[in-house]
């Protein structure tokens, strides 16, 4: 008796251990995209997976004009070329040719750019002189009329840092005028590391250094003298930029880049970087996969910059509009159309609205607005 109890023991244990195992394969061949097929007896058929994912969420994926599902969602799909559309009203349509291979995941990662952005101002007494510092992520500009006359000055946005939704009270000032100084009749530039601004009057032929990292009302320190210098010891800063960034790429693609720090741009993530050609094309080199991807010529592009998801890039172009284009050059869309400075455009820290320079009609100052672009 109880040698038949050891052998029932055996045996349940082994089935049970038969099917566990027998479990884990199933499951494991399932998530490499292996599906059943009962066309030709039972057998599991090779397929690939297509993670279907898009923000916002909850939009419509079509696969060669066919309704599949929607987005977030996991797809198989038998090894060939797709055409994959994600849509959602409200927004523009997303959509790529892509090629599903055998036990191999693709995916889409689609960000859906609004088709009707709202448009709000940030600032409501014009904005004089703004400047944008080398990263995109901090914007410095000054007021003459405000409300109250200790309002006046000078003022900075830091996209990266300000927990506060973009909006009218974004921005903090770093210094009032003065008597003898009216900020706004000076231009501004960023130092190399956007801790401190030179700001020049060229009627006056005054100079000052200001330290953005310590606002106050005590008298800047006149430099007038030391613009030559300070603009040397800037120039070094930023060709030591230049080359950390070139040493980032390769060997091979060094020689091909144009040489000015503001012509290579990495990606948040660090994975991408864009860059200028010296034939005056831009190109996107993908450093995971060791390929660039041609995104437009100078002549098309204005001002390029990476939204934060790392996928994007935001540039203008003469024709008065704002387009994004991912980084292997699809889905180009116009997000934002109209008169604005070619030269002020930068991205909120989170990637959902762009601060723009504009007006809205011809008699009114120019100001500071954020554009909800998704």
């Amino acid at each position: 008796m109880a040698q038949n109890s050891n052998q029932k023991s055996f045996l349940v244990i082994v089935s049970v251990l038969s099917v566990v195992i027998s479990l884990t394969y199933l499951i494991s061949i399932l998530a490499r995209g292996y599906q059943p097929d009962f066309n030709d007896g039972f057998k599991f058929k090779a397929t690939g997976l297509l993670s279907a994912t898009s923000k916002p969420k909850s939009a419509s994926v079509f696969i060669n004009g066919q309704l599949y599902t929607a987005t977030d969602d996991t797809i198989n799909l038998s090894p060939g070329k797709y055409q994959v559309k994600i849509i959602k009203d409200g927004y523009q349509p997303w959509s790529k040719n892509i090629e599903i291979q055998k036990e191999m995941v693709v995916q889409t990662e689609a960000t859906l750019f609004r088709s009707a952005p709202d448009f709000s101002p940030i600032t409501q007494n014009g904005a004089l002189n703004p400047t944008v510092n080398l990263d995109k992520n901090s914007l410095i500009f000054s007021v003459s009329k405000a409300g109250a006359s200790k309002d006046n000055g000078i003022y900075l946005i830091e996209t990266y840092s300000s927990p506060l939704p973009l909006g009218k009270n974004t921005s903090k000032q770093i210094i009032g005028n003065f008597p003898s100084i009216d900020w706004s009749n000076f231009s501004f530039t960023f130092s190399p590391n956007s801790k401190q601004i030179l700001a020049i009057s060229h009627t006056q032929n005054t100079a000052y250094l200001l330290n953005l990292e310590a606002s106050g009302s005590k008298k800047p320190t006149d430099v007038s003298n030391l613009i030559t210098f300070i603009n040397n010891d800037w120039q070094k800063q930023r060709s030591q930029i230049l080359l950390s960034k070139l040493e980032r790429l390769p060997a091979k693609l060094r020689p091909l880049v144009a040489t000015q720090s503001a012509d290579i741009l990495f990606s948040e993530d660090d994975s991408k970087a864009l860059y200028l050609s010296q034939k005056g094309s831009y190109l996107v080199y993908d450093l995971n996969k060791d390929i660039s991807y041609p995104i437009g010529n100078l002549n098309e592009i204005d001002n390029p910059f990476w939204l934060p998801n790392s996928n994007n890039l935001v540039y203008s172009n003469k024709s008065q509009q704002i387009k994004t284009v991912e980084y292997d050059g699809s889905n180009q869309s116009t997000i934002f159309a109209g008169k604005f400075s070619n030269n002020l455009i930068l991205p909120w820290s989170d990637g959902s609205k762009i601060i723009v320079y504009t007006r809205p009609f011809p008699e009114a100052p120019e100001n500071l607005y954020s554009v909800s672009i998704r």
